[in-house]
């Protein structure tokens, strides 16, 4: 077990590295059942983004986010409101998020849960692919 662990740590550390090779910092991180959340800041747009990934998968390619999501011995539910709680603590910290993914989906069912957890969501707004970037969707949890 220890050992999926370490490579479970070192396929989001490549993925962490990837980003700060793209302009952004790590500010934080949490995980808890089968997902991880990234608290990063955007150096080129000066804004905090929420990037959410299942703890076993890449999450920067397009390919990543079309996998199912692994099993885990907590719920997704339960997983997603620990998540949703330092959610809630980084906005009390640092102000409006901006919540994306590169999976349409996705990005509407995240939008919709938080909405329905109280969080004050803006509208899924849709980025086209750039030279750095996958096609991509997102929208803004407001403080």
């Amino acid at each position: 077990m220890a050992k999926l662990a370490n490579i479970l740590i070192e396929n989001l550390d490549s993925e962490i590295s990837r980003l700060k090779n793209m302009g952004y910092e790590l500010i934080d991180r949490h995980s808890s059942g089968i997902y991880t959340a990234l608290l990063l800041y955007n150096t080129e747009e000066g804004i905090y983004e929420v990037s959410l990934t299942s703890n076993d998968q890449e999450f920067t390619t397009s390919q990543s986010q079309m996998k199912q999501a692994p099993k885990s011995n907590k719920t997704p539910l339960a997983s997603f409101k620990d998540i949703a709680d330092k959610v809630k603590e980084w906005l009390g910290k640092y102000g409006d998020l901006v919540v994306g993914s590169l999976n349409q989906s996705r990005t509407y069912k995240y939008n919709q849960i938080l909405s329905k957890l109280g969080f004050k969501v803006g509208k899924v707004s849709h980025d086209p692919p750039s030279m750095d970037f996958p096609e991509s969707w997102n929208f803004t949890i407001f403080k």
